[in-house]
């Protein structure tokens, strides 16, 4: 099977190829330069497993530069991540702090603060460093592939804290409304 490639370029970008994802998977030597290994020499079929075809690796068929394995960039992402997290973990931490240790701050707006700032917090210790070993791990290392513990866990883990803090802060609306609301009703 040969792929067949449109020669219509801008700027040396391919505008338009004439293969599908099935065509890339099933051509192997169009992707990574060697054969497919034969499941039995005398039935002269092929293996169909897609991890026996394709490394993830190797598999990049894009037609641009990724520029997010540049070293320059992998630092920029790790010292604002570091930064972006000791921050949160800091100004969080003072909130359930300061909520905890101060009787009078015990409110029910400050509860729903409380809540959002152990949200973020959990999102600062959980999520953020996963991300960032997401983002910057070689591809190499496997850390997020589909067969691995942090996959799963990164994606059931992300939504639940992000929804937890836009669900708190949806609350904390709607009690400063109905606190508003009632303040008109009693005047």
């Amino acid at each position: 099977m040969s792929a067949v490639v449109n020669t219509d370029a801008v700027d040396g970008f391919p505008l338009e190829f004439s293969l599908s994802p099935i065509d890339i998977i099933t051509d192997v030597d169009f992707i990574i330069g060697f054969s497919t290994a034969r499941s039995s020499t005398s039935d002269n079929s092929t293996s169909t497993n897609i991890d026996d075809l394709l490394d993830a690796c190797s598999a990049n068929t894009y037609a641009y530069e990724d520029f997010t394995q540049l070293d320059w960039v992998h630092a920029s992402f790790i010292a604002l991540y570091v930064v972006i997290i000791a921050l949160s973990l800091i100004g969080n931490f003072m909130v359930i702090w300061t909520i905890a240790r101060n009787r009078h701050m015990r409110t029910v707006t400050n509860y729903y603060i409380l809540n959002l700032a152990v949200a973020d917090l959990l999102v600062a210790l959980v999520v953020m460093p996963l991300k960032l070993v997401e983002y910057t791990a070689p591809c190499s290392w496997y850390v997020f592939s589909r067969h691995h513990v942090l996959c799963p866990m990164l994606y059931y883990i992300l939504p639940a804290f992000v929804f937890t803090s836009v669900l708190t802060l949806a609350a904390i609306s709607v009690e400063r409304l109905v606190e508003f609301a009632s303040s008109y009703t009693t005047v």
